[in-house]
């Protein structure tokens, strides 16, 4: 049986490792359980495929991210003054106030 764990990728963002790999093999948009070391499961959705081993021993998927306005979104898709977590600085911010990362506009 084959089973989901995280992997860091080489990029430091967190992915999906799959072994072995299953016949039809997964695909982008799918929903997983992913299990941590602690046991604890939580649900992710797959991302790209970086990578799968030419025996089908295991492959790699980055973890989909969550769409901003998806996250702490109130009436009409827009975020709420409670603030979010900032895709490119990864603070938690109120919408309106400067990122200081890349210096645009949260």
């Amino acid at each position: 049986m084959a089973t989901w764990t995280y992997a860091k990728l080489r990029d430091d963002s967190w992915g999906a490792r799959i072994a072995p790999v299953p016949t039809p093999a997964p695909r982008a948009g799918e929903r997983v359980t992913l299990e941590k070391r602690s046991g604890e499961r939580k649900d992710e959705t797959l991302g790209e495929l970086v990578f799968i081993a030419p025996d089908g021993a295991f492959a790699l998927f980055r973890v989909a991210r969550v769409a901003p306005a998806a996250r702490g979104a109130g009436a009409g898709g827009r975020p709420t003054r409670r603030g979010y977590e900032c895709d490119e600085c990864c603070d938690r911010v109120i919408p309106g106030s400067r990122c200081w990362e890349t210096g645009m506009t949260h």
